[in-house]
């Protein structure tokens, strides 16, 4: 009996610690997709960027650098349509220039935003497997 008692109470408390994380996290990465360094964050919250990159990555599964930079392909990908410029897109979507937009999104959908533009896209935030 004084067993489940303990487990339970250890359960309760990790369960807790959990939400706490998941409630530093949100608030940390809306703080980082508006803009502000991941070290002011950190700062911020009262932990090291060791402690909170730790947190991060077992939380939410990737590192808070990849985690931004897929934020903002997936931001440029949404706005990306046939009739917009790519030095005005590169600009709205927060990337230095355009050629550092370009290698972002070579990177995530292995073609140029040239191509995505061009491409036959059901909805404006898919990317078609390009070897398909």
């Amino acid at each position: 009996m004084m067993h489940a008692s303990i487990s339970s109470k250890r359960k309760s408390k990790s369960r807790l610690r959990d939400l706490a994380a998941a409630a530093l996290l949100a608030r940390g990465i809306e703080r980082m997709r508006k803009g502000v360094a991941i070290k002011d964050v950190c700062a911020g919250e009262g932990l090291s960027p060791y402690v909170f990159r730790k947190l991060f990555v077992a939380n939410v599964g990737m590192t808070p650098k990849r985690y931004l930079r897929i934020a903002r392909f997936r931001d440029a990908l949404g706005r990306l349509t046939p009739a917009s410029s790519l030095s005005d897109l590169a600009f709205d979507a927060d990337f230095a220039d355009q050629s550092h937009m370009t290698r972002e999104i070579e990177q995530f959908a292995a073609m140029t935003p040239g191509r995505l533009r061009a491409s036959n896209r059901p909805y404006a935030g898919h990317v078609r497997d390009p070897s398909a």
